[in-house]
């Protein structure tokens, strides 16, 4: 379950940090706890390639980093098995976290005092104050009016809603989304908490959408399970004007051929960080590291969330002088105010500051549209940012 990833090669110190704030002949360990196989492999095992790409950042900052991969398998027993083994046998500095089942290994992981990075899933990202989101998420049930803006902007009046019963923060971020649509004068047509984890057998939701008439649909789902959702709606009849997925933007469904492509078509993702069809600084220097680390150059959901965690540890090792105890390196993380994931958050968060934001800085959230093979900026939600509603 447990395999060596590799590391990086000798500091040479570069742009984005000084190498005397590091210790160069200093190894750090960084643990990667994700579900590289079963049902959260689809969204999560791209966390790995990621986190080899800010392997290259942190190198460039002067900071060598090895890392261990923890493969969860998809489920409640994996995921503390596999933290266990990280902070027993790899003795890790910090963990990269990336599975479903957060909440079986984050009580071994906050017992323990070590730093956790990554995209916050459940509850306790927001309760334990080990646990630190790359995106400032940190509270499923706070809505806001984004979600429900971008429907009405694309002419949505009934909207669906769907997640898994088994994923904590799925039926707080329905509720959420559900708020958000009422905000904005939208109809909720439809809700479905309760689908298996992993499924694609929801044409039983699929066709009480079509009987709700409903025109837009998001999904709090892996992105296997969101193109099922899309794939059969169409197979059912159901026009949507707007399906609308958290997971599945990127370079693994650009390269995933043409059947997927097809069912993917006019699909609108959502992403916290800056799609690398903004071209901005940050998105090119991503690629750039990508490309070092021998990488697609188009990333997915996962590619950023690892190559953001790792941009964390590097800022924290900096603000504790490149002492990475689990004290000094949580002391630091939360002395960060200003975290911008090497600029790819387009905007800055303070970490020390676990406030109400329920999704991306400011509750902000870039959206793009597959058209062809390529991903499109939508105008308007270049962000879209919204304000606190319910």
């Amino acid at each position: 379950m447990v395999a060596a990833c590799g590391s990086s090669g000798s500091s040479a110190g570069g742009t984005g940090g000084s190498s005397a704030s590091a210790s160069p002949a200093r190894t750090y360990t960084i643990g990667v706890l994700a579900d590289v196989t079963g049902v959260g492999a689809s969204t999560n095992k791209a966390v790995v390639d990621g986190v080899k790409a800010g392997v290259v950042l942190a190198r460039r900052q002067g900071y060598t980093v090895k890392t261990v991969v923890a493969d969860t398998g998809s489920s409640p027993a994996g995921a503390l098995s596999g933290a266990q083994s990280l902070v027993r046998q790899s003795h890790v500095d910090g963990v990269v976290e990336a599975t479903v089942f957060s909440f079986a290994a984050s009580p071994y992981l906050k017992s323990n005092n070590v730093p956790v990075f990554g995209q916050a899933t459940s509850p306790e990202w927001a309760t334990n104050t080990n646990m630190f989101s790359v995106s400032g998420e940190l509270y499923a049930e706070q809505a806001n009016t984004a979600f429900g803006a971008f429907m009405k902007m694309q002419g949505v009046t009934r909207v669906g809603l769907l997640a898994y019963g088994v994923v904590p923060n799925s039926a707080q971020t329905v509720k959420a989304y559900a708020t958000s649509a009422k905000a904005a004068g939208l109809d909720v047509a439809f809700q479905d908490t309760q689908l298996p984890l992993g499924t694609s057998g929801v044409q039983p939701a699929v066709l009480a959408m079509k009987d709700a008439k409903v025109e837009g649909v998001t999904a709090f789902v892996e992105a296997d399970t969101g193109f099922a959702i899309i794939k059969n709606a169409r197979q059912a009849g159901l026009d949507l004007k707007v399906p609308y997925l958290l997971t599945g933007y990127g370079g693994d469904l650009l390269d995933s051929g043409p059947g997927a492509l097809q069912v993917a078509q006019n699909v609108y993702f959502a992403t916290t960080m800056q799609p690398v069809e903004m071209n901005t600084a940050a998105t090119r220097q991503f690629v750039a590291d990508l490309r070092t680390a021998g990488l697609s150059a188009h990333p997915s959901y996962g590619e950023y969330t690892g190559y953001a965690a790792l941009a964390m540890f590097a800022d924290a090792l900096k603000a504790s002088g490149g002492d990475a105890t689990p004290a000094r390196l949580i002391a630091g993380l939360n002395t960060l105010h200003a975290f911008d994931a090497a600029g790819l958050l387009g905007q800055k968060i303070d970490l020390g500051q676990r406030g109400p934001t329920s999704k991306g800085v400011d509750n902000c959230v870039f959206v793009v549209k597959l058209v062809g093979k390529a991903f499109q900026l939508v105008k308007g939600a270049e962000p879209i940012c919204g304000k606190p509603v319910g």
